[in-house]
C-alpha cells in the first residue's frame, strides 16, 4: 500500500520489464520470426490464446523444448 502513494511502481513486474527480464510480445507480433527465435534462455511463456499451435512460434517452442528451465503456462481468460 506505502508503494502506491510513493510514486514507485506497486508491482514486481514493473521492475522486471524495466530490467528486460520480462519481455511482452504483443499477439500482432507472433508472426515475427526474428522476435521469437531471438529470445534468452531460460523462458518462461504466459499465454492465452491458441496460435501458439501454427506459424512461426512453432519453431520457438521447438527450440525452448530442448531446456527444461524453459516453461509455457496456459491462462484460460474464462478464469483469469
Amino acid at each position: 500500500q506505502t508503494a502506491s502513494f510513493s510514486g514507485t511502481p506497486p508491482f514486481k513486474h514493473n521492475e522486471l520489464i524495466k530490467s528486460k527480464c520480462l519481455i511482452t510480445i504483443p499477439s500482432d507480433r507472433l508472426d515475427d520470426t526474428e522476435t521469437l527465435i531471438n529470445f534468452e534462455q531460460p523462458s518462461i511463456i504466459f499465454t492465452g490464446h491458441l496460435s501458439l499451435r501454427f506459424g512461426p512460434v512453432v519453431q520457438l517452442i521447438e527450440k525452448m523444448k530442448t531446456s527444461s528451465s524453459n516453461g509455457i503456462i496456459f491462462i484460460d481468460n474464462q478464469y483469469s
